[in-house]
């Protein structure tokens, strides 16, 4: 932090964000047992679509957002960067 406050201004920084959502976002991956047996619960699996936003922010506010259907692959976030924010 130290690093890129001296050789940045606050101006020169940009922070990009990605986050998804579906139908299995609220789903654990892990819990707690007792010893020596698994956790184990019982869901319905749904997997639903699959919604992706991608937004770029300033000190100012948000500069570039983009919102799709599925997951950013590099070409996509590649496309992102040089089309919108670039």
């Amino acid at each position: 932090m130290a690093h890129i406050g001296s050789q940045y201004k606050s101006d020169q920084l940009v922070f990009l964000d990605e986050s998804s959502k579906d139908e299995r976002t609220i789903a654990r991956g892990y819990g707690y047992s007792k010893i020596n047996t698994k956790a184990v619960k019982k869901i319905v699996f749904l997997r639903g679509k699959r919604y992706t936003i991608l937004l770029t922010l300033t000190l100012d506010g948000i500069i570039a957002i983009s919102i799709i259907e599925n997951s950013y692959t590099k070409t996509t976030f590649k496309e992102f960067v040089i089309t919108q924010v670039v």
